[in-house]
């Protein structure tokens, strides 16, 4: 991992946005980037697409080589270790192009 955490020190960062790209990590990546994450930041904004999500997207024809298929529940376990609290059920679901986020039930398709 070529980010340089090591150069700053805890709390530095008020934020810290990771939308969409943790799911490229291998479990040992993964680890060390939320143990710094959580060490450097007062508050996380993570989004990743969890395994289900992964799944259904390659039902509807997309495939990515590269992701790794990770359960919601390892981020939970992770998000636990260091720390992390869940604000959000959104935080680690994503929807479906079409759904509406507001939880009002409409859908577009």
């Amino acid at each position: 991992m070529d980010f340089p955490f090591d150069q700053y020190e805890d709390g530095y960062f008020d934020w810290t946005i990771s939308m969409g790209m943790a799911h490229y990590l291998n479990k040992k990546e993964l680890e060390y980037f939320l143990k710094q994450v959580a060490r450097v930041s007062k508050y996380v904004y993570f989004f990743v697409p969890t395994k289900n999500d992964i799944l259904a997207m390659r039902k509807d024809g997309f495939y990515d080589e590269y992701a790794q298929l990770v359960p919601k529940v390892t981020y939970h376990k992770l998000f636990q270790k260091y720390k992390l609290r869940i604000i959000s059920m959104y935080i680690l679901e994503s929807y479906q192009p079409g759904d509406c986020i507001c939880d009002c039930g409409a859908r577009e398709r």
